[in-house]
């Protein structure tokens, strides 16, 4: 980030800062898109999911999920569409990455498996 400001500085500067953002947001959508890709996949697989989105795959098996379980499906979906959908949308890369890690953990422990 700080090379990103040290570059702003010129006209040469200021678009090489503007690259390096663009492939920081494609490599942060990137990770967004891989995560919910592999939450659907094993929903489908494992849970037996049906739907169009991760919204609808949850509503699909909201019985054989707890309440954390769905809370934090609902937060990853949510942020997932909101970059996808929504124009400036930001998200906080860290809490994104926290909650899949946490997904990941909690289907384990109640599933068996993980993606």
């Amino acid at each position: 980030m700080n090379a990103i400001l040290l570059l702003a500085g010129s006209a040469a500067g200021t678009y090489m800062a503007m690259e390096l953002a663009k492939r920081y947001e494609s490599v942060r959508l990137q990770k967004v898109i891989e995560c919910t890709r592999k939450i659907e996949t094993f929903m489908e697989k494992r849970l037996m999911a049906k739907g169009a989105g991760l919204h609808a795959k949850i509503n699909n098996v909201v019985y054989r999920l707890d309440k954390e379980e769905i809370l934090t499906l609902r937060r990853i979906a949510t942020m997932r569409n909101r970059l996808m959908h929504e124009a400036d949308v930001k998200i906080r890369p860290d809490e994104f990455d926290r909650l899949c890690k946490n997904i990941r953990k909690i289907f384990k422990e109640r599933h068996g498996k993980t993606f």
